[in-house]
């Protein structure tokens, strides 16, 4: 009996040491890459934003995260009095802000220097996070490049 009870012992401990080995292979890599999720919106009247968010993570604990939003040039809502309708300029607008971050059970977690906290599974080699921009959906990070 006592035998038996090793050998599960030994069998559960293999089997706990096999998913921790399991979970710590999924660990991307991080320090040197850059992560982009790119998000469009239709703007009525106005045309597609496009919103761009980077994650460079410069080192092993520092992140910098840049937000980026773009609007083209789109008709007015008004017509001259000459029947012609003006084009308002198409601007664009950008952020940037450094923090760290910390990887643990699949997790990321950016910490930024505003005091913003960030979080993102890491799942099918994207980093996911539900969109602060469209209830219900989700905001994806693919790795871009490696720098």
């Amino acid at each position: 009996m006592k035998k038996i009870c090793h050998i599960a012992v030994a069998l559960l401990l293999s089997f706990a040491a096999l998913i921790l080995m399991s979970m710590d292979a999924k660990k991307p890599k991080l320090k040197g890459t850059v992560w982009k999720s790119v998000e469009k919106e239709f703007v009525a009247d106005a045309g597609t934003m496009t919103t761009t968010m980077t994650l460079e993570f410069t080192s092993a604990k520092e992140v910098t995260v840049t937000t980026t939003s773009v609007m083209p040039p789109h008709p007015a809502m008004r017509m001259n009095p000459d029947g012609t309708v003006p084009t308002n300029p198409g601007w664009e607008s950008s952020d940037s802000k450094k923090g760290t971050y910390n990887f643990k059970r699949g997790m990321l977690t950016l910490v930024l220097e505003d005091g913003w906290v960030l979080y993102y599974h890491y799942r099918d080699g994207k980093l996911v996070a539900p969109s602060n921009r469209r209830p219900g959906e989700t905001q994806e990070f693919t790795l871009q490049e490696d720098f």
